[in-house]
This record gives C-alpha cells, structure tokens and sequence, in this order.
C-alpha cells in the first residue's frame, strides 16, 4: 500500500511540477486574434471577463475545468491567462488557443508580466516590467491586459492609471486597451491615447448581475453607445452562469469579446472628437 501511495504522490508531483510543463514542447500562437466587423449603435456593450488569470496553478488547474463546461462559447467572454505559459506551460497556452471558439478570447491576467500594481513602481522600473510584458505578449498574441493599481489613501476605491503608467503599456507593449480594476464601472479615460476602462463587478449571479447593471445603466439616456467591462467570478462562475446571464440581458444589452469592444469604444470616442 504504502508503494502504490508513493507511486501516486509522484504522479501527483508530476501533473502540477512546473519544469515539467516548461519542457513540455508546444507551438504558441503568436497571432492576434482577427477582430469581427461591428457596427456601432447606441447600445450598451457589455465585455465579461474571467479573473485570476495570473495566477499560474489556476490556468493549469481550474480555469480547465471552468474551460470544458458544454456552454462555453454560448456567450463571448475574455479569459485571462499569463502570457508567462509561453515559458511555464506552453503546453497549457497552446491548448488553450487551440480550443478557443470564436466568443473566447484570451487576454493577459494582472497586470501583465505577473502580478502587480503598476503605479507603484518607479519610471524605469515600470518601463523594465512593461517591456517584459511586451516581448511575453508579443510571444502569445495578447493584445489586451487587464490590470491592477493601489487603493487609494481611504481605501475605499482605486486609484486611475495616469498618463506615466499608461504611457509605459503603449510604448513597450502591443497593447491597445486596458480594463483596470475598479468595481464600480465608472472610470473611462484615455491617457497617453490609450483607453482605460475600470471595470463593474455587481456581486452574486447571473439574476443580480443582471439586476446591478439594469441599476448601472438607469441613467444613460440611449443617445449614445454605453460601454461596460463587467468582471466575473472564475472561483464561483462557470461558463454556464454566463450563458444564464446572456439569456437574461435583451436590448439594449449587447455582449461583444474585449477586442470588439475596444475597437466599438475607439470609434466612439473619435465620433464624439
């Protein structure tokens, strides 16, 4: 017993042991995703998005399991993920891309190159980060980033990415848009010509979700496009409660993938210019 026990712990060992993954060879994707033609109109578009995708073990582990539920693909959602796999799990990353339907979109986890908040750290410190984060997303074909900044000194809200944090992305990175943390969906700025959005987090599922952002939106007054970075639970949401949520938003909702969204943001932005 107590050999099969060791037999079992090794492979154990073995499923979750990073160097093991890093040899493992695999074809990244450095492609960008292709961006589908969409026409902007005075809706409200919605971009969901999985969390956590930096952290390493959660892309081996749960995001797979998330990853098989049937009714992924019902609904577009953006999944985070660390473009470091391209080092630490190829394999993984390359599954991933692989297995994409056309509403997944992979994008780069908090805040890039690893978890970070990027206001806090020196200019060429964060230059230094940025770049690496560049050649990583240069690497897996991400394009977008969803990031991290400090609290702010109440601690009840965070503070924006300014001209210098956001200055250091566009010029080391191919990234052409940011959702940042923010949870109460009112943050909308482009510094250094790059938009931020923070995104909306309404707690419980797909019924309350629904219920925060009919209360979001009670003021817009559909004369214009209304843009919603929604984040999503990875620990308790599964691609099915996305479907429900789907099936529960109508007009004026409209969900689109973070590249779609980004671009339909840009042109309304230089419509209203």
């Amino acid at each position: 017993m107590r050999g099969e026990e060791s037999t079992s712990n090794e492979r154990h060992r073995a499923r979750h042991n990073a160097t093991r993954h890093a040899g493992v060879p695999a074809k990244v994707s450095a492609e960008i995703r292709p961006r589908r033609k969409s026409t902007l109109r005075n809706r409200v578009y919605l971009t969901l998005t999985f969390g956590e995708g930096d952290n390493v073990q959660y892309c081996q582990r749960h995001m797979r399991d998330i990853w098989d539920d049937p009714k992924r693909g019902a609904v577009p959602v953006n999944w985070t993920v660390s473009p470091l796999l391209a080092d630490i799990g190829p394999a993984l990353l390359a599954y991933y891309q692989k297995t994409a339907t056309g509403n997944d979109l992979l994008i780069a986890g908090p805040s890039g190159a690893g978890y970070t908040y990027a206001g806090s750290w020196p200019e060429k410190a964060l230059d230094a980060y940025t770049a690496l984060t560049g050649r990583f997303l240069s690497r897996t074909g991400l394009d977008l980033v969803y990031a991290y900044n400090p609290r702010n000194a109440a601690g009840d809200g965070w503070v924006p990415f300014d001209e210098r944090v956001v200055r250091s992305y566009r010029d080391h990175t191919q990234v052409r848009g940011i959702i940042q943390s923010w949870e109460t969906g009112d943050l909308q700025i482009r510094p250094a010509g790059l938009p931020v959005i923070g995104n909306f987090f309404p707690q419980g599922k797909a019924a309350e979700y629904r219920d925060g952002l009919l209360k979001h939106i009670k003021d817009w007054d559909g004369g214009s496009p209304l843009f919603i970075a929604g984040a999503v639970n990875a620990w308790s949401w599964t691609p099915s409660d996305v479907a429900e949520l789907g099936e529960l938003l109508g007009d004026p909702f409209e969900i689109v993938r973070g590249d779609v969204f980004f671009d339909l943001l840009n042109r309304a932005g230089s419509r209203e210019d």
